[in-house]
């Protein structure tokens, strides 16, 4: 506090300031005349001119329109993302409620299809593969369409309007679901109709050959448990499966495929896989099956997976009956065993079941994506002051909506011209279309078609996968060996930790008690799967209430940790990352406190420990040079082929990011055919 006879402060003139006193009638006089003055000079000019920056049209650097202007943390974020917080909810709360909408009404489509293909799998139509099949039942969902108005639609598929009836007649049933006043929902319908329609032709096409060749495995490895498995695959690969998908009768089988084997070994494999070729033969299509083929009519081979489906269930089913029966008690058993009948008694022992499948696609429970487009991008983003202007395309204008809505600065397009130019300067285009769930969003974008070279096909044996295999392991040189084992890789992402919370709060609100009592649908009996519609749609509220929006969280951060651990592992090639090299890593002082803290209490409980001579310090190396990265061919393509209980495809995302350094500038990737070099 200044005293109460002078005050002082430091500016230019360094002026002695005197006391707060009384001011004088000449003083107020004098201050009056040059208000007076300033109130009349703005009077007679009708600008403002700034006392910071000169310009006319604000007084000073507290306005917005100054050039000087000191923007708030707040004031930044609006004006960099350009957020407006009461169009954004309305947006979100609308994509919320459309996700939500299209959840329930798909998944109560699907069941109807699915029980319409159980139960009347003799009238079935290509119908079921099209979009405006799928559009129209939802609307039935929806209560907006008759199911009487659908039969007639469809007179051609008997039997709809019963199987409809036939399901919201049980008792707590009800396939409609209420729209409570939803808008702007046609066109997201249907884009999820066009999806679901491509799924259903997909599923039959992509897992048909899949399908047959488990069933010859499994049934010959049932019955010849002495033959190697890699020569029973060899069997089914080059021979079975020509002769089930062909159209001419049943060949003999070649001996060069069997070389291994004895004459009596091969006489029985013939006997025993020919019935079961003929078998199927003659519930599929009379013409060559193929891809192209089987897409015409997709159905087609449906017969063939109910007689599989059906032998499999009858194989389990006498499986239990037998172990009902060796567990009764009472049952008097031989203490001394003959050799044949041991051998025997380990065979059941190690019977394995055969994995059943469904007939259908399974209906989801995981909180829907939603596609915003032309069609609807004005009705789900309202807000925006954009009118369509004279003789303009709806492509452009479309265009012009979508930048009025959403920063594009994160994509490198600092303007609307950028966007439009896209295709020139970069050979890609905005498609004008978005997928959200209302947390994240896929833009849309297509580009030029390269010429890419055939991948050669790299012949894969069992002994080449194992449970403790690492994700890399690189020489560097003397004692410098990176390794990034696969526990580590899938831990250092966290998918594995929220993996955990998630069943943790499954078991806490009772989600995973539900889930386990789900009765199955991998069926071929109608009344088994009446059973899992009946169960799944009583508990339908609790299950979507349990996968609805809470889990777009988690899924967007196991999909930016899963960029992250590839970005990691190609780093730990590089430079050693932060696992090797310590100058990566960050030196905060509370980390520090805390490693310190750690190793005072350790060293006061144990005795000094002797470090070893052989460690050496990390060398990063010379940054001046470009790394050169040698990729094994044994690496590449494993996920073509997947195992159960492996996990699998690490090496190729981790191939595609180096590849992605390699246009970068940052390494050079080079192939190596290590045929014969590792043995």
């Amino acid at each position: 506090m200044f005293s109460d006879e002078q005050k002082y402060i430091s500016d230019s003139s360094e002026k002695m300031i005197q006391p707060n006193r009384k001011e004088t009638f000449e003083a107020k006089k004098e201050k009056s005349v040059a208000k007076r003055n300033r109130s009349t000079a703005s009077s007679s000019s009708s600008t403002l001119i700034c006392k910071s920056c000169d310009t006319s049209g604000h007084s000073s650097a507290r306005s917005k329109l100054c050039p000087n202007h000191t923007y708030t943390l707040q004031e930044l974020i609006e004006k960099d993302i350009d957020v407006d917080d009461d169009r954004l909810q309305k947006a979100v709360n609308k994509i919320q409620d459309l996700s939500s909408f299209l959840q329930l009404g798909l998944f109560k489509a699907q069941i109807f299809v699915n029980d319409y293909i159980l139960q009347y799998h003799n009238n079935l139509s290509n119908e079921f593969f099209q979009q405006n099949f799928w559009y129209l039942l939802c609307r039935v969902v929806c209560k907006q369409l008759s199911i009487r108005d659908f039969q007639l639609k469809y007179a051609n598929i008997h039997h709809l309007e019963d199987a409809w009836m036939g399901l919201d007649n049980l008792e707590g049933l009800n396939l409609n679901v209420e729209k409570d006043g939803l808008k702007n929902y046609g066109q997201v319908l249907a884009t999820a109709c066009e999806t679901t329609a491509t799924c259903y032709n997909n599923y039959y096409i992509e897992n048909f050959q899949n399908i047959i060749c488990n069933y010859f495995i499994y049934m010959i490895c049932k019955e010849f448990p002495d033959v190697k498995k890699s020569v029973i695959r060899k069997l089914v690969y080059e021979h079975v499966l020509d002769q089930v998908l062909s159209s001419d009768p049943v060949a003999v089988l070649n001996d060069d495929i069997l070389t291994p084997l004895s004459q009596g070994t091969k006489n029985g494999l013939q006997a025993f896989i020919n019935p079961l070729i003929v078998e199927l033969k003659n519930r599929l299509p009379s013409f060559t099956i193929t891809k192209a083929t089987q897409n015409t009519a997709p159905f087609g081979i449906l017969p063939a997976l109910r007689h599989i489906l059906s032998k499999y269930e009858s194989i389990i089913a006498e499986n239990s009956t037998l172990q009902k029966h060796d567990s009764e008690p009472g049952k008097s058993q031989d203490t001394v065993q003959s050799g044949e009948k041991k051998k025997k008694d380990d065979n059941a022992n190690h019977f394995v079941l055969p994995r059943i499948f469904s007939l259908f696609p399974n209906p989801g429970l995981r909180w829907r994506f939603i596609k915003i487009d032309s069609q609807n991008v004005t009705g789900i983003l309202p807000g925006s002051k954009l009118k369509k202007e004279k003789d303009e395309t709806l492509f452009s204008f479309t265009q012009r909506y979508f930048y009025d809505c959403f920063n594009f600065a994160k994509l490198n397009i600092r303007s609307l011209k950028d966007l439009k130019e896209l295709p020139a300067t970069n050979g890609k285009m905005f498609l004008n279309g978005m997928y959200t769930d209302g947390y994240t969003s896929r833009l849309l974008f297509c580009r030029r078609i390269k010429p890419s070279s055939l991948i050669k096909s790299i012949a894969l044996e069992l002994d080449d996968f194992n449970t403790e295999e690492d994700v890399s392991v690189s020489y560097h040189g003397d004692n410098d060996v990176r390794r990034l084992s696969s526990k580590e890789y899938y831990n250092m992402s966290g998918v594995t930790q929220r993996h955990k919370k998630e069943q943790e709060l499954k078991k806490c609100l009772g989600i995973d008690q539900i889930e386990t009592n789900i009765p199955s649908l991998k069926t071929t009996s109608h009344d088994t799967y009446i059973l899992y519609i009946t169960y799944i749609l009583q508990h339908i509220d609790t299950l979507f209430n349990f996968y609805g929006f809470r889990t777009t969280n988690s899924r967007w951060c196991n999909y930016i940790a899963s960029q992250k651990s590839i970005e990691d592992a190609v780093n730990i090639l590089l430079n050693g990352s932060t696992k090797y090299n310590k100058k990566r890593r960050k030196n905060k002082k509370k980390s520090k406190k805390r490693r310190r803290s750690k190793i005072v209490d350790s060293l006061k409980s144990k005795p000094k420990i002797i470090k070893r001579e052989h460690k050496e310090k990390f060398e990063e190396g010379n940054r001046n040079k470009m790394p050169l990265i040698i990729f094994g061919g044994g690496l590449k393509n494993k996920s073509q082929t997947k195992f159960k209980g492996l996990r699998s495809g690490v090496m190729d995302k981790l191939y595609r990011q180096l590849k992605r350094r390699e246009k970068l500038g940052e390494l050079l990737l080079v192939d190596i055919n290590e045929f014969k070099t590792s043995k």
